[in-house]
């Protein structure tokens, strides 16, 4: 991690981490509520009830919609992660 990276962390305001913690929570129960919908249509796709496995399909790309808008959050506002999600991912996203 870089040192003023690290600076800029240390300084921050503990409000701050707060919320980056709490916003990291949600992105926690978004990938919950993403794997449970993914499930659930699938169980009414087996179970031949389509109308129900299209909306909760539908559901499902909400959520994953709401992850991204999470994710972008928390990489707005967390210079260390998104260093190392730029180091991971590179020019992949």
């Amino acid at each position: 991690m870089a040192k003023e990276t690290r600076s800029a962390l240390e300084k921050q305001d503990p409000r701050i981490e707060g919320l980056l913690a709490r916003v990291r929570e949600d992105i926690c129960g978004e990938l919950l509520a993403i794997n449970d919908y993914s499930l659930h249509a699938r169980e009414a796709d087996l179970l031949g009830m389509d109308k129900m496995a299209l909306v909760l399909r539908q559901i499902l790309c909400g959520e994953k919609e709401h992850l991204a808008h999470h994710i972008k959050l928390l990489l707005e506002n967390d210079p260390e992660q998104a260093d190392i999600l730029a180091k991971v991912l590179g020019a992949a996203i």
